[in-house]
């Protein structure tokens, strides 16, 4: 059965031209908001209220980033967590953000082939950071982060391209997850996302959606985050998130910092009280704003 999608009304929106991979330009649509209107970022918090901000980025090998870049993006944004992939580290070299704390994950000392991800906490945060082993080559890490007084359990994945196999659960049999933000670089490929035929990932990404209380922030209208060597943009990072976040939740897609993936930046704002009634039936959001969310009628 065909997809059905099911979006939002647009806002209201302005068309501007935004810095994207080594001087590509895209075009896209950009909501006005109040930081707009005021000249861009605030200054980072200094206490533990207000949004928590969540950087998702492939860096493709930590050492070849532009880390003066990288790092004045994070202090201007106010960056609590960074979630990477392709850190390609290996077993003997090592990589530092100051003011943060490195969790790796642990595939190198067990042998297991990897490419590596890893989670950079802020120091002020209170924090946990586990590494979920899998027999797959899906590479993912549990984080638990306090912030605000509540309990904020975020995902960190990064999926193969060449491996299709999903071996790993979000560890709640319910799937009526609470404060959830999964992100990553998942090469997952189906129509949600703008491509135009389906694979295993893809599949199971939207069958989570299906079957959990998770929604989407990536859609098929969404900026690309990857460049392919031969010119063509794609969506492969994700960003899930759990309903109750929806009304208080918005993406954006930053500039270049040295990867073929740019970072994307996932602010919370934890002061927003959620409307009552915006989750449809099946779990998915039937109210956001100026996210659009891709529905399958069916499961697969």
């Amino acid at each position: 059965m065909a997809n059905k999608i099911k979006r939002k009304k647009k806002s209201r929106a302005t068309q501007k031209t935004v810095p994207g991979f080594h001087g590509y330009r895209i075009r896209t649509a950009t909501r006005t908001t109040n930081a707009n209107r005021n000249g861009g970022s605030r200054k980072p918090p200094t206490s533990n209220s207000g949004s928590l901000r969540v950087m998702q980025i492939n860096v493709q090998g930590c050492l070849t980033l532009r880390h003066t870049e990288l790092r004045t993006v994070l202090i201007k944004r106010g960056v609590h967590i960074v979630l990477a992939q392709e850190t390609l580290l290996g077993r003997n070299r090592e990589y530092s953000l100051p003011g943060y704390v490195c969790y790796r994950c642990q595939c190198h000392l067990s042998g297991k082939a990897c490419r590596g991800i890893a989670a950079f906490v802020r120091k002020d945060l209170r924090a946990s950071v586990r590494n979920i082993q899998t027999p797959s080559s899906s590479d993912v890490q549990d984080i638990k982060v306090w912030w605000g007084g509540k309990k904020y359990q975020l995902w960190n994945w990064y999926q193969l391209p060449s491996d299709k196999s999903i071996s790993f659960d979000l560890g709640n049999s319910t799937h009526r997850f609470t404060r959830t933000p999964v992100a990553g670089d998942a090469n997952a490929h189906d129509p949600a996302f703008g491509y135009e035929n389906s694979d295993a990932v893809g599949e199971w990404v939207v069958d989570l959606m299906i079957g959990s209380n998770l929604t989407s922030l990536v859609t098929e209208r969404s900026e690309p985050t990857y460049l392919h060597s031969r010119g063509s943009l794609f969506r492969l990072d994700i960003a899930l998130i759990s309903t109750d976040l929806t009304e208080s939740t918005t993406r954006e897609v930053l500039d270049d910092v040295g990867s073929d993936h740019l970072p994307s930046l996932i602010t919370i704002n934890c002061l927003h009280r959620r409307e009552a009634g915006t989750t449809s039936p099946n779990g998915i959001s039937a109210k956001q704003t100026g996210v659009y969310t891709a529905i399958h009628s069916t499961m697969r």
